[in-house]
C-alpha cells in the first residue's frame, strides 16, 4: 500500500494556512491540469503508480503555458537515482 501521508499532510496544512489547493487527479493528467488552472506552484510525488513523474515534469517545462512553474518534487530520501532523474528532466532547455 502506498503512504499516502505525507502529500496528505502537505495538501491539509496549505488549506489550514489558507491556500487554494487543488490535486490533479493522476500525474498524467497534471500538465493540462496545471494550464487550466494556473497554479503558481506544484508538489509532486516523484513515486508515481501509474506514470514516469519525472516525464510529466519534462512534460511541463515543455508546455509554453506551464514552463515558468517551480516544481518542488519529493522522493524518499534513500531513492537518489530518482532524485537525479528528476533533476535532469527539469535541467533540460524547453524553449
Amino acid at each position: 500500500m502506498k503512504n499516502l501521508l505525507p502529500g496528505s499532510q502537505l495538501v491539509n496544512r496549505l488549506q489550514d494556512l489558507g491556500y487554494r489547493v487543488l490535486t490533479a487527479p493522476g500525474a498524467e493528467a497534471l500538465v493540462a491540469c496545471a494550464a487550466q488552472e494556473k497554479p503558481m506552484l506544484v508538489f509532486m510525488d516523484l513515486v508515481a503508480t501509474r506514470t514516469k513523474a519525472c516525464d510529466v515534469i519534462a512534460q511541463l517545462k515543455k508546455n509554453p503555458v506551464t514552463r515558468h512553474l517551480p516544481v518542488i518534487a519529493f522522493a524518499d530520501e534513500k531513492d537518489t537515482a530518482l532524485q537525479a532523474a528528476a533533476r535532469r528532466k527539469r535541467e533540460r532547455p524547453w524553449w
